[in-house]
C-alpha cells in the first residue's frame, strides 16, 4: 500500500514526508472499502506521516471512525539513504537493513516503541 512517487522510482522514503500519489490514493480508497465489507473496526491508528493520514483518512471516512494519531508509528529514519536509489544503494533488499542502521534509526529502538505503542 502506501504508493508514492518514491516507491514508481525506487527510492527509500522513510521519513521523508510525501503524499500518495494517484494510485496511491485509489490503493486508499479500495481498502477503505475492503475494511467496510469487513466491518469490526473501531478505531484507527496511524503514523503522522503524510501518507499514512492520507490512507487512514480515506478508510476513516468510509467506517465513520476516529483516527488517532501516534508518532511511534514514524517511517524508520533512513539518514543520508533518504530519497537515495535502492540500486545505488544495494543490489538487494535484503542488505539494505544491515547498510542503513549506521546512517539512521536502529532496529532495537523501532522494536521497543512498537513493543511500547502495542501494550499501551
Amino acid at each position: 500500500m502506501d504508493k508514492t512517487d518514491f516507491n514508481v522510482k525506487d527510492m527509500i522514503c522513510g521519513v521523508s514526508d510525501i503524499p500518495l500519489n494517484d494510485v496511491g490514493i485509489k490503493q486508499a480508497k479500495e481498502l477503505a472499502e475492503k475494511i467496510y465489507e469487513y466491518g469490526d473496526v473501531d478505531v484507527i491508528i496511524a503514523s503522522p506521516m503524510i501518507r499514512a493520514q492520507m490512507t487512514a483518512n480515506a478508510v476513516s471516512e468510509r467506517i465513520n471512525v476516529p483516527i488517532f494519531t501516534d508518532n511511534r508509528l514514524t517511517e524508520w529514519n533512513y539518514g543520508s539513504y533518504e530519497g537515495a536509489s535502492l540500486r545505488r544503494i544495494s543490489a538487494s533488499k535484503e542488505n539494505l537493513a544491515a547498510k542503513c542502521v549506521a546512517v539512521g534509526s536502529r532496529f532495537s529502538n523501532l522494536r521497543t516503541e512498537y513493543i511500547l505503542l502495542l501494550t499501551a
